[in-house]
């Protein structure tokens, strides 16, 4: 697949979840017509099969009359051409025509053929290059005809379907889709309309925000739906179509839809629809700075983000920290006010909540802050901690305060050398020194780790020292699994199964070789963790090697040997591969070689593709084993001129291993 052909995949990955309505029309035959001008009609047919390798013909009939003419000399049928130049001006129509080019007929499905099919509402010319298209011409001023597609099967014509009729005068103005709804939701615009497969296969939304003349496309790939499974079993459309996200609160926007035909052609835009957008964005959280006490009053202190929108502040408070919160402030408290003095009636301890009202009506709280009113004297900040650590358990303990009134403890913890963003780990004071931290064995991060003490009045102490320790992976990897050697009198192929330890760095293959009874060590291969084999072309005919794999992790821990595989280098001929029509072909538009091949007589395990470029003494591998494919696309053809050479390997279950001719390819 080409640069061009992969960049449309990814465009285009939003149509494939919602393309299943515009399929239809290939799963049953349908003809399709339109006016072009008065004087010629267009036909676009649609079926299962799409590509017709011999043809089809086209049929028209009179309103009134009997009889079917026969409109086309020679068959309709696909253009056999690799020329795609036509398309230039279309990457996407080119890249598709590419595909399709390179694609057996019988393969054309799925992601690929949706995207042709949608393509092909919006492009005559890959239309005509697919053998979908045809113009009549030959049309009387306010006749009104119908046309039939018959596909040619050997000898025999098969009907495939035939169209509604259609007068032939000048091309009238499309209505937009009915049923149009547009509502605002949480910030959202969320966008509904009746579907009309019968004459849209898409529409495309357009906005534009109050003062402005324009409307501007806010989808990026045209809007498709389709019908789904609901609970009960019945198949029904999602209840909103479009939503657009991509609006400000307490703006006023203008909507338009228009819809999209099978011929390329727009509707007329409907109706405008205004809307406001509501605001459900609630102000900037406040953070209470101080609470000083004198006798009964409390002078609180805050900062907040600025934002506009703030109309006024409220001061709620309670006894409790899961009680009822009641409002304590007498008089409103402006926008611009950053602190405040309140009564309370009696000594306590108050929890206190500073609400932030926007003229919305959207609130927004600090969080909770705690105020004594006769006992404000916190607990020390506890002193001394320290860590023991083992495999996956942290044991944290500290000098336990002296202080009567003294609650426990909350732990917090940072994962990090510099984090500040501690957790809270207790939900409720601790009453002893010591709190143990369990992990996963595999967890190596720096831990970083803070003690408060609170008192019965719940005063809070400074926070400890922090303590910092470095977690120990002590888990080694997987035992490797060897899942396969192919071997002939030049090599041997080893292939096992890729282990799935996230931290894995590397694996090592253990080569010995039988000598007087005994396997000698002859070396230590190392291979990258992403490989997942590993070819040894040092190998001699008549000996006999054995092969263990160990994986290794990246705190250096080693997995226990794999099961050892022996095996004895046997001389053998060399057979050529047979396979017919081997070719290799550069394609500069792309920058990528296609091999391709026929199916090979013998009875094989796969087929794999080896490429040496001209620097190069042997050959590597470019591909995983093949096991029904006859072609592969080689896309890593990169830098200056060169000359590249393929060679196209079989593998038998016998461990034979066939070659094919030598192919060399000039890249410019």
């Amino acid at each position: 697949m080409s640069f061009v052909s992969r960049k449309l995949v990814s465009t285009l990955f939003y149509l494939f979840l919602t393309i299943s309505s515009a399929i239809t029309y290939a799963n049953n035959a349908r003809v399709l017509v339109s006016n072009i001008s008065q004087e010629a009609v267009q036909i676009k047919w649609y079926s299962n099969s799409l590509i017709y390798p011999e043809g089809v013909n086209i049929y028209r009939n009179s309103e009134g009359t009997e009889e079917w003419i026969k409109l086309n000399a020679t068959p309709i049928i696909k253009e056999d051409k690799t020329d795609l130049s036509d398309f230039k001006n279309d990457s996407t129509a080119f890249a598709l025509a590419e595909m399709v080019n390179v694609t057996p007929k019988e393969k054309l499905e799925g992601f690929l053929l949706l995207n042709v099919l949608v393509k092909s509402f919006q492009s005559t010319d890959l239309c005509d290059f697919l053998g979908i298209s045809y113009v009549d011409s030959d049309v009387q001023v306010d006749q009104e005809y119908r046309y039939k597609i018959t596909a040619l099967v050997g000898t025999t014509e098969e009907s495939l379907a035939i169209s509604d009729y259609i007068k032939a005068t000048t091309p009238q103005k499309i209505n937009p889709p009915d049923s149009i709804t547009v509502r605002t939701e949480k910030e959202k615009v969320n966008i509904s309309w009746k579907p009309n497969d019968g004459l849209f296969y898409a529409v495309d939304v357009y906005r534009r925000s109050k003062g402005e003349k324009t409307f501007k496309k806010v989808n990026n790939n045209p809007l498709m739906v389709s019908k789904f499974p609901k609970q009960d079993g019945s198949m029904g459309y999602p209840d909103v179509f479009y939503q657009d996200s991509d609006v400000e609160p307490k703006q006023v926007y203008d909507y338009q839809i228009i819809g999209l035909d099978y011929f390329g052609g727009k509707s007329e835009p409907s109706k405008i629809f205004t809307i406001t957008v509501e605001d459900y964005n609630p102000p900037p959280k406040p953070r209470v700075k101080e609470a000083s006490v004198t006798n009964l009053s409390i002078d609180l202190s805050w900062e907040i983000e600025e934002d506009s929108d703030i109309e006024k502040f409220q001061i709620i408070g309670s006894t409790s920290s899961i009680g009822k919160y009641t409002k304590f402030n007498k008089e409103v408290i402006g926008r611009e006010k950053r602190n405040y003095q309140l009564q309370v009636d009696k000594p306590a301890g108050y929890y206190f909540k500073l609400v932030a009202v926007d003229s919305s009506g959207n609130k927004t709280s600090s969080n909770p802050r705690y105020v004594e009113v006769a006992d404000i004297i916190p607990p020390k900040k506890p002193s001394d901690i320290y860590i023991k650590k083992d495999t996956g358990r942290l044991t944290l303990l500290w000098d336990h305060n002296s202080e009567p009134d003294l609650k426990g403890y909350y732990v917090y913890r940072a994962a990090g050398s510099n984090s500040s963003d501690f957790v809270l780990l207790n939900a409720r004071p601790l009453n002893s020194s010591s709190f143990i931290d369990l992990h996963p064995k595999r967890t190596r991060n720096r831990m970083r780790y803070k003690v408060v003490a609170v008192d019965t009045n719940y005063n809070y102490s400074e926070a400890s020292n922090i303590a910092t320790v470095d977690m120990i992976d002590m888990i080694s990897p997987e035992k490797p699994v060897i899942k396969r050697v192919l071997q002939n009198d030049k090599a041997v192929e080893i292939e096992w199964v890729q282990n799935v330890e996230t931290d894995l760095m590397q694996y090592w293959c253990i080569k010995s070789v039988k000598e007087e009874g005994i396997f000698v060590r002859l070396e230590e291969i190392k291979i990258s963790a992403e490989e997942k084999s590993f070819i040894d072309l040092k190998i001699v005919p008549d000996a006999v090697y054995q092969y263990v794999l160990i994986a290794e992790d990246g705190s250096a821990n080693r997995s226990l040997p794999s099961t050892p595989f022996e095996i004895e280098i046997v001389a053998t001929e060399q057979v050529l591969l047979e396979l017919d029509n081997v070719k290799a072909k550069y394609k500069r538009q792309s920058k990528t070689v296609v091999i391709n091949w026929e199916e090979p007589k013998n009875q094989i395990l796969g087929v794999k593709v080896f490429k040496k470029s001209r620097d190069q003494e042997v050959f590597y591998p470019i591909s995983d084993l093949l096991q029904s494919e006859d072609y592969f696309v080689d896309k890593t053809v990169s830098g200056p001129e060169d000359t590249l050479t393929y060679e196209v390997r079989a593998y038998s279950d016998q461990g034979d291993i066939y070659r094919s001719q030598l192919l060399e390819v000039k890249v410019k």
